[in-house]
């Protein structure tokens, strides 16, 4: 008889083999690769003890893929670049099973009725790869494929620790207990922006204390980066300073309700702080909900560089597009003398000249992709490392997938005038009677925006692991030793996935690492991030193997 199990809401101290903070789609499919591995007996334990720490309720799909995501939250490209072949095939095949529960948009689902009802046809005729699928759908699978694996796993038990992590220290003394991990958590809440609270026992306000061998660490990005503005008592304007927060049907209902209780006389635009997928969500879903009604005029997007050109649709020409600039430069360039700020300039002539001569950016991107790929493998390594700390980000930014449902939704809003851009970096918002007047600054210097605004959101993405506010995040720096990755953006790991023995990372904070192993700037695709569980969870196995050898 099988011994698996998913215990849920452990309160006393527990010990398992392998502690996964994180229950998202890094943490997710660590934990499924890791099922396999027991099931090959890889890992040689003889029954494998798992414990899953996760500060939501949204276990094994986490914030992207649950409630919080929102009814009309999409996946930002279509399905056959989602996914690789594989996990792709099952999920088609969990959508076809499901399809007319689909159609008719189940209320157990939690998804938009529009989205079935615009995409009915593709639905029926199963022409699932080309479509922008609801994330609440991946995470109900994703759950669901959890359930189904451990349900013909033998020997495994998985505990389910609802809570948040607030630090990680080596437990006990000697040679063995060296070698076992201790992660204290305390209450969900309990620890964003500080560090952990501590009774008498270490333990956070009396929480629970979690032994194990090897600790995961996949709780993805960083909190929202902070905005400087007023409190909100200090005028009338509404500060939505964290879309994921409460979810992004929640944050609509806030900034509906933000809108009606503006008194009379004041502004009910609203200003939208960057141009990422957060903004683009959140603009799809205002219209979903019909927010956009109660707009007196239209919204506001301040970026940096303003409104990216995916944002518009376009005539595909992604097949006639040709590099002139990177092209001619891998071209004529000995390996010697290839340098990452050469590549990344000769990118943004591409892409000048290109939108020049009647193209967009995306019609650039599969072209400038595959001769990027083939230079970094070419570049000296100083170079390699410069790309990876600050140029491939920056040329990442020209290939932002955008597409589907939003790219239509953001074209239509930019057209009708009900959206448009402004060019600057937020500086600060003093908040006033007739609401928000907003700093902003660009190379030519800081100015004050000409509109008064009655709502800002919070769009600006994530701050950086070396300075972000998160107490567990800043407890792994400051007491347990690990180091943020030279670009700052996730932690520095060995060819192994370790920031420290037996302590392994997943997901976006990989970002930043360059070793025999790794090469990655950024770490936001489920399709990679995905790549990257399998051979997570082989390292895992392969450690709980030599620490099962030792004698303890």
């Amino acid at each position: 008889m099988s011994t698996q199990k998913i215990s849920e809401d452990i309160r006393n101290d527990v010990s398992a083999d392998v502690i996964i903070v994180g229950a998202g789609v890094s943490g997710t499919s660590t934990l499924l690769r890791l099922l396999e591995e027991q099931r090959t007996g890889a890992t040689g334990t003889d029954r494998l003890r798992v414990a899953v720490i996760d500060r939501s309720d949204d276990m094994f799909t986490g914030l992207p893929y649950g409630s919080r995501s929102g009814s009309a939250s999409l996946i930002v490209t279509s399905l056959d670049e989602f996914l690789p072949d594989g996990i792709r095939q099952d999920f088609i095949a969990w959508l076809e099973a499901r399809k007319e529960r689909i159609l008719a948009a189940d209320e157990s689902l939690g998804i938009s009725p529009h989205w079935a009802e615009d995409h009915a046809e593709e639905i029926r005729r199963g022409e699932w790869d080309a479509l922008f699928i609801p994330r609440r759908l991946f995470g109900h699978f994703l759950r669901g494929r959890v359930e189904e694996i451990l349900a013909s796993t033998f020997d495994v038990e998985v505990l389910r620790i609802a809570g948040e992590a607030a630090s990680l220290r080596r437990a006990g003394t000697g040679t063995g207990a060296d070698r076992e991990l201790e992660i204290l958590v305390a209450a969900p809440g309990a620890c964003t922006g500080g560090g952990a609270a501590g009774g008498a026992d270490g333990a956070p306000g009396g929480g629970t204390r979690v032994r194990g061998r090897s600790v995961v660490l996949a709780v993805g990005s960083p909190p929202t980066r902070i905005l400087g503005h007023d409190p909100a008592d200090a005028g009338s304007g509404r500060f939505l300073d964290d879309t994921h927060l409460h979810g992004m049907d929640r944050l609509l209902q806030e900034a509906r309700a933000a809108i009606r209780e503006m008194p009379e006389g004041a502004s009910r635009d609203i200003l939208v702080v960057g141009a990422n997928a957060d903004a683009l969500e959140l603009l799809h879903a205002a219209v979903r909900a019909g927010l956009e009604r109660a707009w007196d005029h239209h919204v506001t997007v301040l970026a940096t560089h303003g409104i990216p050109d995916t944002w518009t649709v376009h005539p595909d020409r992604r097949g006639e597009y040709r590099s002139r600039h990177l092209a001619d430069y891998a071209a004529h360039t000995p390996d010697a003398d290839l340098t990452a700020r050469a590549v990344y300039d000769a990118v943004v002539r591409d892409v000048d000249d290109a939108m020049a001569s009647g193209f967009c950016e995306q019609d650039t991107v599969d072209e400038l992709k595959e001769l990027c790929s083939q230079i970094l493998e070419r570049l000296p390594a100083a170079e390699q490392k410069l790309y990876v700390d600050v140029y491939g980000t920056k040329v990442g930014r020209f290939a932002r997938p955008t597409g589907g449902d939003y790219q239509r939704t953001a074209s239509a809003l930019l057209e009708s005038g009900r959206v448009h851009a402004v060019r600057g970096h937020f500086e600060h918002a003093e908040n006033s009677a007739a609401g928000w007047r907003v700093t902003t600054s660009t190379e030519e210097g800081i100015s004050t925006l000409d509109r008064t605004f009655g709502v800002i959101i919070n769009c600006a993405g994530f701050e950086n692991v070396a300075e972000t506010r998160d107490g567990f995040l800043r407890s792994l720096q400051d007491e347990s030793g690990l180091r943020s990755s030279t670009s700052r953006t996730g932690f520095q790991v060995d060819e192994h996935f370790q920031a420290a023995p037996g302590v392994f990372v997943a997901g976006p904070l990989l970002a930043g690492n360059l070793n025999s192993a790794l090469r990655v700037w950024h770490l936001e695709s489920c399709r990679r991030i995905l790549a990257m569980a399998d051979r997570i969870g082989a390292e895992i196995a392969a450690h709980l193997r030599a620490t099962e050898l030792e004698p303890v």
